[in-house]
C-alpha cells in the first residue's frame, strides 16, 4: 500500500513540475513581451524605425534545470543596436539603455507576477484529477 501511495504522489509531483515549468516559461514570455513593447514604445530611439523593428523575443527554451527567454535588438541590417544602448545618455535623442531601462522596471514585482503563475499551475493541475 504505501508503494502504491508513494508512486501516485510521485506521479503527481511530476505533473505539477512539468505544468509549472511550462506555465512559468510562458509567463516568462508574457514578461519579456512586455518589456520589449515597453522599449520599443518609450525607449527606443526612433529615426528609420529598424531599430524598433529589429527587436524580437524567442521562445521560452526549457531543459531539466532551466527555463530561458531570449530578447534583444538587432539584426544583419541593424549591427548597431549594441553601440546605441551603449551611448551616453546626452547622445542622439537621450534614448539609451533601451532594453535595460524597462527590465529594471519590470524587475520590480515580477517575482509576484512569476510566483501567481505558478500558484495558479499547481492549482489547476492538482485540480484536474
Amino acid at each position: 500500500m504505501t508503494l502504491i501511495i508513494a508512486k501516485v504522489i510521485r506521479s503527481d509531483f511530476t505533473k505539477v513540475a512539468n505544468a509549472t515549468k511550462k506555465d512559468v516559461a510562458a509567463a516568462l514570455l508574457v514578461e519579456a513581451e512586455s518589456i520589449m513593447t515597453g522599449a520599443k514604445k518609450h525607449y527606443v530611439p526612433i529615426i528609420t524605425g529598424a531599430l524598433s523593428r529589429s527587436g524580437t523575443v524567442l521562445a521560452p527554451v526549457i531543459t531539466d534545470d532551466n527555463i530561458k527567454v531570449t530578447m534583444g535588438f538587432g539584426s544583419d541590417t541593424v549591427a548597431y543596436a549594441a553601440k546605441v544602448h551603449e551611448l551616453p545618455n546626452s547622445a542622439g535623442q537621450h534614448k539609451n539603455k533601451f532594453l535595460s531601462k524597462p527590465l529594471n522596471v519590470a524587475v520590480k514585482g515580477m517575482g509576484e507576477r512569476l510566483a501567481k503563475a505558478v500558484k495558479r499551475s499547481i492549482a489547476q493541475t492538482v485540480g484536474s484529477k
